[in-house]
């Protein structure tokens, strides 16, 4: 098992000052024993000098040399933030937001084409909320933003399986985190996988769902909240859900992504998930 963790993880710690981004993050991480980090790209865009490539390599170059870690992922990249129907006495057609359609394409392959020549193995994008209106009814809803995904993200795709990516989209709520909506995008874009968040399933489906998905995975976010006295996650079944990774053969990163109260420090709620990860590994 391979475990490392997200910069979001320390966003509390990032906000009051108390680490900064470029050493005490990944210093934090190596010291744990953690062997990758999950960067945010509006992480990077705020502590490097730029996003180019040569600064991502620099940094990511640093975090070899001097901390033995890899860049498990570049996450956060939106491609379903909402867009407009037009106006009201116009009918709705796709052609009115191709603009839209090309500009979240264009946005999403810079940092594919980032990922590819470093050699970055995933990427994970966020999805919007499905719109509907008195244009695009609720029942025609689903089928209108998956067509929209589906033209965003084939060319994305198809690009990916040339550089060796694996682009994921992540069950973050909105039409994702409904199973139905999530396998139909699945079948619609080849080679779309699913960055899965153990913690924002439905809590009745949650193994069932991601049994449902396990071999589409790119990699997981080992979300954590509370913690019982043994030190385990109360809500989540770590140990139920890896033994249906395994069963799927599952062989890719787990992402420490700390989510917990202000009462427990960014620190300590990383380190009581990896070691919850590392004693099922």
């Amino acid at each position: 098992m391979k475990i490392g963790v997200s910069d979001y993880s320390f966003r509390h710690e990032f906000a009051s000052k108390k680490m900064n981004y470029t050493e005490d993050f990944p210093a934090c991480a190596a010291k744990m024993g953690l062997k990758g980090l999950e960067l945010v790209d509006s992480s990077i865009e705020h502590n490097l000098p730029d996003i180019d490539v040569a600064n991502v390599k620099k940094f990511q170059q640093d975090l070899k040399s001097k901390y033995g870690l890899e860049i498990l992922a570049i996450t956060g990249i939106a491609v379903g933030i909402l867009w407009g129907f037009g106006e009201v006495w116009n009918p709705f057609s796709l052609d009115q937001i191709k603009g839209y359609i090309d500009l979240h394409t264009g946005v999403a392959m810079d940092w594919l084409d980032i990922c590819g020549e470093l050699k970055i193995p995933n990427m994970r994008f966020d999805a919007g909320g499905f719109q509907a209106s008195h244009k695009v009814p609720i029942y025609q809803a689903i089928d209108l933003n998956i067509e929209i995904y589906k033209r965003i993200l084939t060319p994305l795709c198809n690009r990916a399986k040339e550089l060796g990516v694996k682009v994921g989209v992540e069950n973050h709520g909105y039409f994702t985190s409904d199973i139905k909506v999530l396998t139909k995008l699945l079948k619609e874009v080849p080679g779309l996988c699913v960055t899965c968040d153990t913690g924002n399933w439905p809590f009745e489906s949650r193994l069932k769902d991601i049994k449902t998905i396990a071999k589409n995975v790119n990699f997981f976010h080992a979300k954590s909240h509370v913690f019982d006295e043994k030190g385990n996650e109360k809500n989540i079944d770590y140990k139920a859900i890896i033994d249906i990774m395994k069963a799927a053969g599952f062989d890719g990163w787990y992402s420490i992504e700390w989510e917990g109260p202000a009462t427990i420090s960014d620190e300590e709620g990383v380190s009581k998930t990896y070691n919850i990860l590392k004693k099922l590994a």
